[in-house]
């Protein structure tokens, strides 16, 4: 059965939940896809992603591992919230930050979704080590609909280590979001690989929600995919809230990769910046349309977004637009973009001290998305996701643009 039509319902569920989907599958029916003048949509649009081949896969698990040092942090499957915190489902997943009233998209995703983990962290528990998230899609063919939840109480720390992979053979489309919920003073760090196969199509919706000075960072790295559109949102609610957005792209053969990004500011005092570096080999294609959005009683706010982006193949394209609306008059805002090859320069200097081309060019390219995980503050963050960036570019063939 495709995932574009009514999902199944299970026995084991509770009937509270079976409402919600079944609700949310109404608003999915009453909700038209986004029109084809709607520019964040222009690049990838929805029949891109193929969503009637593909029925709903069965039940998603995924592997949720917590630093044993923090007894006190709650992090459970759908599967176990709907059982063991039921009134912590019902009134926080997709009630506070995502809805699915929000679009067809997010209306879909609530009516299938097939697996959850929710992790919440109460006042004032410092997390040292990071909650690891692991999803793996084992099947072909199949529609994914995963969901993460974090909710950081008042003063509390913590970081998300969130990873997708797929069989590297076979189809599948993933259909996914992500709820990150700062409460005062809280600090979260939110960081996200996707590893997908070749075949497999990725749309997603990350929104945050950072109140009165929280500091959230969402890390979002993406290696893999077939065709993949990320909703990177920030909502800075509270003064003295400040939100980083950091995202590193690698691109090879036909692949795509487009990200949507929203940074709001409804309060006044709050931060926020963007930076996103693309590296797109062969003939990948990769895309950036940002908005930084000041509400007229935002004063003082700042605001910031980079799209960086290296082409390495001679038919790779990047195309980025930053927007700014601005209804504040104190505001501090600015955007920036570039797009362009390795620096030749940069590139002989290297190669007039003896680095062999192929290494000279994965070095700069390396130090050229490095620049962006230098930022990330959790350190066993930063190490792991440099580690996966060394490997992501140390696959790509740059030789062929060396020239000798």
């Amino acid at each position: 059965m495709s995932i574009l039509q009514l999902p199944p319902t299970s026995h084991n569920e509770p009937a509270w939940w079976k409402a919600f989907r079944t609700q949310a599958w109404e608003t999915f029916r009453q909700l038209d896809w986004p029109p084809a003048h709607d520019e964040t949509w222009r690049m990838a649009r929805p029949e891109t992603f193929q969503l009637g081949r593909f029925s709903a896969a069965s039940r998603l698990h995924p592997a949720i591992v917590v630093p044993q040092t923090s007894p006190q942090v709650l992090a459970l499957s759908l599967e176990e919230a709907l059982t063991q915190q039921p009134a912590l489902v019902q009134s926080s997943l997709m009630q506070r930050v995502i809805r699915p009233a929000d679009g067809k998209l997010q209306a879909l995703h609530a009516a299938h979704m097939n697996g959850g983990v929710i992790v919440r962290v109460p006042r004032g528990v410092i997390v040292e080590q990071p909650i690891a998230i692991h999803w793996h899609y084992a099947d072909a063919e199949r529609a994914y609909c995963p969901h993460v939840l974090v909710i950081a109480e008042e003063g509390s720390h913590v970081a998300i280590l969130d990873e997708y992979t797929s069989v590297s053979e076979g189809a599948a489309v993933s259909v996914a979001a992500v709820e990150v919920i700062a409460e005062s003073g809280a600090h979260v760090t939110y960081a996200t690989h996707h590893q997908l196969g070749s075949q497999v199509n990725h749309v997603s919706v990350q929104r945050l929600l950072a109140a009165r000075d929280a500091h959230v960072q969402l890390v979002l790295l993406s290696t893999g995919g077939q065709c993949s559109r990320f909703q990177l949102e920030s909502i800075a609610e509270g003064s003295g809230a400040h939100i980083e957005l950091l995202g590193v792209r690698v691109g090879r053969g036909i692949q795509q990769c487009h990200v949507v990004s929203l940074q709001d500011h409804p309060a006044a005092h709050t931060t926020s910046d963007l930076l996103l570096k693309s590296a797109l080999h062969d003939s990948a294609y990769g895309t950036y349309y940002g908005l930084i959005r000041i509400h007229p009683k935002a004063q003082k706010c700042a605001a910031y977004q980079a799209d960086r982006n290296l082409l390495l193949g001679e038919h790779a394209k990047a195309e980025t637009t930053p927007v700014l609306e601005i209804e504040a008059d104190d505001v501090r805002c600015t955007h920036g973009a570039s797009v362009g090859p390795v620096d030749q320069q940069q590139l002989f200097y290297m190669r007039s001290r003896g680095i062999p081309p192929e290494i000279a060019q994965t070095m700069l390219v390396y130090g050229f998305l490095d620049g962006v995980l230098d930022r990330v503050r959790h350190p066993v963050v930063r190490e792991q996701f440099s580690r996966r960036l060394i490997a992501s570019v140390g696959t790509l063939d740059l030789l062929e643009r060396v020239e000798v």
